[in-house]
């Protein structure tokens, strides 16, 4: 079998940890875990829904939008708005409601450093500022022009997480689900001849640590 790559990968109930320290701690958090949190949890959105992993999407979706939210408040970007139908819209352009906003944490330079969300899914304050900046900017943005939102309305009590016992359970079984199918495709790709079907069952491992991180142990 080919040897799988497992740098930097993130296990789903991990980045689940460390979105609940980037909600309840004050300081910056740190810009590559951050990153790598969003990647894990961006495949997991993209995985097909199945019985073994079943995950709360809408809440899954949520804590993206949220890390999504701090990355811009903490770290200069580069932003990128796509139309609904897929086209980048020109620097200082006006932006439609349902356009999607593309970051690009400066400093990162792999390709899947890049994440995307809804412009309609980020707090309210979080849109305007986004708004202001690109009509005032164009798509470069530092942590400054995001510094003085406050919530003045109706806001969510501090530390509040929706759905904190269910996103936890589901994190930790996913875990324990995936630790055992990953060893069951171990043994189809060791023990089979036929060089596609190995193929085949060695990608849904690498599928299955894109989302549960390390599972050979």
């Amino acid at each position: 079998m080919a040897r799988i790559d497992r740098r930097e990968k993130i296990a789903l109930d991990n980045a689940y940890r460390f979105f609940k320290e980037v909600v309840k701690e004050e300081h910056t958090p740190d810009l590559y875990k951050l990153a790598n949190c969003l990647k894990t949890i961006s495949h997991a959105l993209r995985a097909p829904q199945v019985s073994e992993f079943k995950l709360t999407k809408r809440l899954w979706r949520r804590i993206q939008e949220t890390m999504l939210d701090k990355l811009l408040g903490s770290f200069p970007t580069h932003v990128i708005i796509l139309s609904a139908n897929g086209e980048a819209l020109q620097s200082k352009e006006s932006i439609p409601e349902d356009s999607l906003v593309e970051v690009h944490p400066q400093g990162l330079r792999r390709a899947d450093d890049a994440f995307r969300v809804e412009l309609r899914n980020f707090p309210s304050l979080t849109q305007a500022r986004l708004k202001k900046v690109w009509r005032d900017k164009g798509g470069t943005s530092k942590p400054e022009d995001f510094a003085q939102i406050d919530c003045v309305s109706v806001c969510p009590p501090k530390n509040f997480i929706a759905g904190e016992e269910m996103l936890q359970s589901e994190s930790e079984k996913g875990k324990e689900h995936a630790y055992q199918k990953w060893w069951e495709l171990y043994w189809q790709a060791y023990c089979s001849n036929d060089k596609h079907e190995r193929l085949v069952i060695e990608k849904e491992m690498l599928d299955l640590e894109e989302v549960w991180g390390d599972l050979y142990y």
